[in-house]
């Protein structure tokens, strides 16, 4: 790691191999916040996901039902 001053005067380190701006603390935090809400996002996305498709195929299967009671058969539609 190296320390560098950057124009605005604040102290940052940098990664002398690539050259990039290493994260504070504080900007890590954030982050890493920011990750953890995209990934509970995500969780609740595959939730919502799984109940509409359990809800479809509850649909279907009453649908199918109606359709055997009318004497039709639903695989062959």
């Amino acid at each position: 790691m190296e320390l560098r001053r950057q124009q605005d005067g604040e102290m940052r380190f940098y990664d002398p191999a690539t050259d990039q701006k290493l994260r504070s603390t504080a900007e890590f935090a954030a982050a890493k916040l920011e990750a953890e809400r995209a990934k509970s996002l995500a969780e609740q996305g595959q939730f919502t996901a799984e109940q509409a498709k359990f809800a479809a195929e509850q649909r279907a299967s009453k649908l199918a039902d109606k359709l055997c009671e009318l004497g039709i058969d639903p695989e062959n539609l």
